[in-house]
């Protein structure tokens, strides 16, 4: 979640660039981490077939319209889901807490 904001504001990288560095990177993480599910059987073959299919179909839609999106949009919109995140943390974090039941 932090990837896009630091390498946008402290390496000044553009923010479509940022993004997709950051998409890429989660990509090799995921990658690697099911494989080890994968090998061990545990990860059922119809469900990994799945993931690739939305992933695919997901990265070709989000590459297409952030070709014609304005950056200043994109960062809007990438601040808004951030604080939305950060928001259901915070609650998730007082409900743990007993603060909220």
């Amino acid at each position: 979640v932090l990837n896009v904001p630091i390498m946008a504001l402290l390496f000044c990288l553009p923010i479509k660039s940022a993004v997709a560095t950051s998409l890429f990177m989660i990509a090799i993480t995921a990658s690697l981490g099911s494989s080890s599910y994968f090998i061990q059987g545990l990860f059922p073959p119809i469900l990994a077939f799945s993931a690739m299919m939305g992933a695919g179909l997901g990265a070709q839609l989000g590459s297409r319209t952030g070709i014609k999106a304005n950056p200043a949009t994109i960062r809007r919109i990438f601040a808004f889901f951030l604080f939305v995140l950060g928001v259901v943390m915070i609650l998730r974090g007082f409900s743990l807490l007993g603060f909220l039941e």
